[in-house]
């Protein structure tokens, strides 16, 4: 997808010969055409959880709810929510880009027709190992896409 293109190109930019960007190089004022599908995630192995420290409008308006702050404990855990946490910490732990596509759940579930393409982008803050993932979610609408039986 051409968003997340330009969004990896961006992330690339920014890399100065390091294997991933510092929090303090990413430039929101850079960023205007994807902050609506940004998430700002802290990771914390140690204790198998991940913190939204930041959730884009567009992302909070699809899910039906805006958990900037919280935890994945505090939001509640789940098969779904599960396999993201579990998404956010491998992304920090191989400390490299990583593109996923898989359902897209709301709060009342599923939702068959959309699939959640993630872009998932490892930042450090302070230099010392990854420590947040700038992500990016867009969907993908299978009801418009020809072939789609075939993602």
């Amino acid at each position: 997808m051409a968003h997340l293109r330009g969004l990896h190109d961006y992330w690339s930019g920014k890399l100065d010969g390091r294997a991933y960007p510092d929090r303090a190089d990413i430039d929101p004022a850079e960023m205007v055409p994807w902050l609506p599908h940004l998430l700002l995630v802290e990771t914390n192995p140690a204790v198998n959880d991940v913190r939204f420290r930041l959730i884009g409008t567009w992302v909070a308006a699809r899910t039906g709810r805006d958990d900037s702050g919280k935890t994945m404990s505090q939001i509640g855990i789940n098969e779904s929510r599960a396999a993201l946490r579990d998404a956010y910490l491998e992304a920090a732990r191989l400390g490299q880009p990583c593109r996923r596509i898989g359902p897209f759940h709301d709060r009342t579930g599923p939702q068959k027709h959309l699939l959640a393409e993630r872009l998932l982008l490892p930042l450090s803050h302070g230099g010392d190992g990854v420590a947040m993932i700038l992500a990016a979610i867009y969907f993908i609408d299978v009801r418009s896409q020809s072939g789609a039986a075939a993602l």
